[in-house]
């Protein structure tokens, strides 16, 4: 599917409602290209958990549940509720597949939506079921680096002071450790990234750039810090693509009790209820 409002350029597939292209009308893309001997995704959609569980199970009062890492969405096609020239919006509902690993009901609708010179995007969970709802969603692109990572870096909108969580094998350790001080850039080096991603929780972060040498590259935009108080930042060594990944839930703890509806940041909706998560992207 692709999308144009003469300023900007967007391509989605049906399969996991993925985000394929974006880019300036005539532009370079600036989201990476797959490449298998790195990575084999563009920018997933991460539901219903984002990371990993414990041993890949947790438990429910329905019984337990088996999701592998980041869940299933990304794996699932999608149907089309409606589509036009600067907008398009995507359908997954539960069905007997999802409910053989995830025993819930639930619409999952993604929205793509031309406003200027931004791509807004908008996912919406909605509990079509009788009981509660536990989930956790997030955000994975993954943008085309222009040279070496260390030639980047991240702008954020205002000075943050934020700790880095370490992760172990997909699991929080518990440890963390200062990584910014005031400070409202981000140097990125490849050996930051040997151990996973760089995460923070709760920072309050709504905006950060990608720039290399200077030039931006791309711009993400949060509605509001409520939407995805996690954030994760993520490459390989040697891979050419950086990403940014707003999230509303994490992955498990090495600790972890397996208690799903105990999981940190865990999101839960009543009946009929439903819940917007929202983020924009301007590319350059």
């Amino acid at each position: 599917m692709r999308l144009e409002n003469g300023q900007i350029e967007v391509e989605v597939a049906k399969r996991g409602a993925e985000l394929q292209v974006l880019c300036k009308k005539g532009g370079q893309n600036c989201l990476w290209q797959v490449d298998e001997r790195h990575w084999n995704r563009v920018a997933p959609l991460l539901f219903p958990i984002v990371g990993k569980l414990k041993d890949d199970e947790a438990q429910v009062p329905e019984g337990s549940i088996k999701l592998r890492q980041h869940g299933f969405a990304r794996d699932c096609d999608f149907d089309i509720r409606y589509q036009s020239a600067e907008q398009v919006i995507l359908i997954l509902a539960d069905n007997a597949q999802t409910r053989q690993v995830f025993p819930y009901s639930f619409e999952l609708q993604v929205e793509y939506q031309l406003q200027s010179d931004r791509l807004m995007i908008q996912y919406t969970v909605i509990n079509s079921g009788h009981g509660l709802l536990p989930f956790s969603i997030g955000a994975h692109p993954g943008f085309a680096l222009r040279g070496l990572l260390e030639e980047h870096r991240l702008v954020f909108g205002e000075p943050l002071t934020a700790e880095r969580y370490w992760i172990e094998n997909g699991l929080y350790t518990g440890a963390s450790s200062p990584c910014l001080n005031q400070e409202k850039e981000l140097s990125l080096k490849s050996e930051d990234f040997r151990q996973d991603a760089i995460v923070f929780k709760n920072s309050g972060i709504t905006f950060v750039r990608l720039e290399h040498a200077g030039q931006p590259l791309v711009e993400m935009q949060l509605a509001s810090a409520n939407d995805f108080p996690y954030w994760g930042f993520w490459t390989k060594p040697g891979a050419p693509f950086f990403c940014l990944e707003p999230w509303a839930g994490l992955a498990d703890s090495l600790d972890s009790n397996g208690n799903f509806l105990e999981k940190e940041g865990i999101r839960v909706l009543k009946p009929n209820e439903r819940q917007s998560f929202s983020y924009n992207l301007k590319p350059f």
